[in-house]
């Protein structure tokens, strides 16, 4: 499964690539193909691009099977580094590095890494990219929003998130359905919590 965006900046238009492989399903060698297809024609076009996902394809395990060595070969072949080189889901008895972030963002600050967590059996992977091409039209700007993150409002928010009616997640037989009232909960009690504040820049 995947889901492909560009995203128009200033300077470029970059192109984000959310893939996701289940670990039931067999043939890397699928996944190969469609990525050798899929690349050399973002490729052609010049195209900044960010892959990225939860791939199953263990990259620690390259050396011994010629499947991840090709998919990790097919992605340095058109200039695809690995941002993440670390377990992404750790066990007691495994560590694997299953999530991976691909980038041909050769003109660009790139800051990645790993953030270890127990919200879910995998870590959480990110990404921050900042162009180094000037623009000169960038005006800097008057205001600036943001959440005041504090002790405080941390504590409203779980507050807020323990107090909340969570019936519709807990009784909706479709996940989607029910993922779908999970954030809006979720989201509700972070804008009563942590509002956007606009102050002057």
């Amino acid at each position: 499964e995947c889901l492909f965006i560009e995203v128009p900046t200033q300077n470029e238009h970059i192109v984000i690539g959310l893939m996701y492989r289940s670990p039931s399903h067999d043939s890397i060698a699928e996944v190969n193909h469609f990525l050798r297809t899929t690349i050399e024609q973002l490729n052609l076009e010049k195209k900044t691009i960010i892959l990225l996902g939860d791939v199953n394809i263990n990259l620690l395990k390259a050396n011994s099977n010629p499947n991840i060595s090709y998919y990790l070969d097919l992605m340095l072949s058109y200039n695809h580094l690995p941002a993440i080189t670390l377990p992404t889901r750790i066990t007691a008895s495994t560590a694997t590095l299953i999530d991976h972030i691909f980038t041909n963002a050769p003109h660009h600050k790139i800051n990645c890494g790993t953030i270890r967590t127990d919200i879910t059996d995998h870590f959480t992977n990110f990404i921050f990219i900042e162009s180094t091409k000037p623009d000169k039209r960038r005006k800097n700007p008057t205001h600036v929003s943001y959440r005041p993150i504090t002790d405080k409002t941390i504590a409203q928010f779980n507050n807020s998130l323990t107090r909340a009616d969570w019936t519709k997640v807990y009784n909706t037989s479709d996940p989607s359905e029910s993922y779908a009232n999970f954030i809006s909960i979720y989201k509700d009690c972070l804008e009563k919590s942590i509002p956007i504040k606009t102050c002057r820049f």
